[in-house]
This record gives C-alpha cells, structure tokens and sequence, in this order.
C-alpha cells in the first residue's frame, strides 16, 4: 500500500510539474509578445527621427561620416538599437557594429514597407543581420533625396546587448525552476518514506570542510566570511552522509542569502554525549520571534525577507528538518532581528540497534 501510495504520489507530482512548466512558457511568451509590442510602438519612430537629422544618401552615395555618428548617437540613448543603411534592394551598405558580428547582407524588405505603410499587426518582426536563427522587432522609414527614393533606414530593436542580457535573466529563471521541482520531489519522497537514510561512519569535519570549500568563491564574491570551527578530529558520527551532506548544504545556502557584505558565516562541531553537535550560526537580517515556529514549513517566508531573497522558494529548510527526522534528529533556531541566525542538530557517534 505504502509503496502504490508513493507511486501515485510520485506521479501526481509530475503531472503537476509539467503543466507548472508548460504554463510557465506560455506565460513566458505571451509576455515576450507583450513587451515587444509596446517596444515597437514606443520606438516605431526612431527610423524616422535618425532619417531627419542628416541625409544618409545622395545620388544613391553613402554619407558614411552621418550614419556612423547617427547610429553612435542612437546607440548611446538606447544600447539595444543597431542602425543598418540598405538599399532599395534590401542590401545592407552600412552600419557602425563590428564587420564580423554582420552575418547577413540583406534585409527582408516585406515587413519593412508592410510597417512604413502601416495599419500592421504588432509585434512585426524583420530580418536580423547579427542572427541567422531568429528575427526581431524594428524601425524603419525610406531614406530620400530631392523625393527618389534611396534606400531604408533600419533599426534593429533590442539587438545583441539586449540578447546579452535576456539570455542571462531567461538562464537564471529556468534554474530557479529547476530547483524548485527538484525540491518538491524530493519533498514527495521524504513525505512517502521512500527515502530512507543509509547510515555508514564518517567524518563529520572533513564532509564539513568539502562543502564549505565549494561556498567559498561564492562567500567571497558576497563579501561573506566563511569558518569552520572543529577542534577535535576526526570527528566520527553515523548518519547518511548524502543526506547529511545536503543539510548542510542547505543550511550554508540559506545563511549565504540573508547575510549581507561585511557578515559572517561559522559552522561550529562540539562534542556531546555520544553526539556531534552542529551550529550554523550566520550574522544576517535574523528572523522575528514570532515567524520562528515556522520557519521549517514548506513555502514559509518570513516578513522580513526582502525582494532579493525572492527566489527562496521556502523548501530548502522543510527538505533540512525532513532528513534530520529520518536521523532521529531534531533541528532548532534561534534568532535576533538584524543581529542573526543560528540552526543546531546533533549526530549520533554510534550506531543504533
């Protein structure tokens, strides 16, 4: 019964998962199309004002000297915008990026005079000379002399700084999601008691000093001071240590989050009875005495947790209070407003019958 209960459970969860994700990528495009509808239309004039400044064009002759200071001048007002000069042909004969970034010479010239004449459909995407993969939102307008037609002026919006930066933010939500479907099935499976702790003796201090020295670039890149204090070797307990390695890992983490630059993290071993005692002990925002009792609940956050915490999801430590249930175990905190955090387990330095 116990093992259909955590198979069902186990599916269930994953039905839940992926239609998590397929309505996280509908959302996902229908906002793309959202803000790059209000793009075009807020910049669907920029071809038209980098048109009049100068002329670009006499005789069907390239004033280079006005494009490359018109499109340095567009540039600096908005990074993401790429100027091109084509001709009425849609061949591209200038720009101010660099030669080797252009991996197309010609430009579809359908969407350009579909959105120069107007009453078009937005978001209308057109020829990207820097990617041969996708196409992207624009500006355009005809570039004149004494009324004959010389060519188009083309913006690219939102080119490759752009790009740049989406991709880096886009990465960062797909882990998060990540994360958080690899927690909350591995929260299934310690809900069905199908994880169960395999105890073997270990090192405590010498698992310890591994994982911290894996946090330690990121410590250092937060301005976080990170010790670990185990005056007794070697410090045997018996436990599961890839259970309690991730506990660890956990605690680290959650302490890294809410420490801000000048703090500090200490991960204290002392001897008990027949038990290794463990500290994470942190300098960070601390917690209010009143959200303390439930801080191991899943989805928990604390008033205090402020908008760059926002991507604790709240299970780190209800996956921490899990395992250490398995192990016999139990987890406390204590904590100070604007002082800090402490979390304390002990291990056993035995086997149990």
């Amino acid at each position: 019964m116990k093992s259909l209960f955590t198979k069902l459970s186990l599916a269930l969860l994953l039905v839940v998962s992926l239609l998590g994700s397929g309505f996280f990528m509908i959302e996902r495009y229908s906002t793309q199309n959202y803000y790059e509808e209000i793009t075009q239309r807020l910049n669907a004039s920029i071809a038209m004002y980098v048109t009049g400044e100068r002329q670009l064009m006499e005789n069907f002759v390239v004033n280079n000297e006005a494009l490359t200071l018109l499109a340095q001048q567009a540039m600096v007002i908005n990074p993401t915008v790429e100027i091109f000069l084509l001709d009425i042909e849609g061949n591209i004969l200038a720009h101010a990026l660099p030669p080797e970034s252009i991996l197309r010479n010609r430009v579809d010239l359908v969407p350009v005079k579909a959105l120069i004449g107007g009453n078009v459909e937005m978001p209308l995407r057109g020829t990207d000379p820097r990617n041969l993969d996708r196409e992207k939102i624009f500006s355009a307008f005809p570039v004149k002399h004494n009324d004959v037609l010389q060519g188009y002026l083309y913006a690219v919006l939102g080119g490759a700084k752009y790009d740049e930066l989406a991709n880096s933010i886009r990465d960062s939500y797909v882990q998060r999601l990540g994360e958080l479907i690899g927690d909350l099935f591995e929260l299934s499976k310690l809900d069905s008691a199908s994880i169960h702790a395999t105890v073997e003796a270990f090192s405590l201090a010498e698992l310890l000093h591994d994982i911290v020295h894996e946090y330690e670039l990121d410590a250092n890149k937060r301005q976080v001071k990170l010790a670990v204090e185990a005056p007794f070797e070697p410090s045997i307990v018996y436990a599961d240590i890839g259970l309690v390695q991730r506990v660890l890992e956990n605690l680290i983490r959650n302490a890294l989050k809410f420490t801000p630059a000048g703090g500090h993290i200490n991960i204290r071993l002392d001897k008990k009875p027949g038990a290794v005692a463990v500290a994470i002990e942190d300098t960070g925002c601390g917690i209010p005495e009143k959200d303390l009792e439930h801080v191991f609940d899943r989805f928990y956050r604390a008033e205090n947790t402020t908008q760059s915490h926002t991507s604790n999801a709240g299970l780190g430590l209800a996956i921490v209070r899990k395992i250490l249930d398995l192990h016999g175990s139990r987890i406390t905190v204590s904590s100070q407003v604007n002082q800090g955090t402490c979390f304390e387990f002990d291990l056993p330095t035995q086997a149990t019958a």
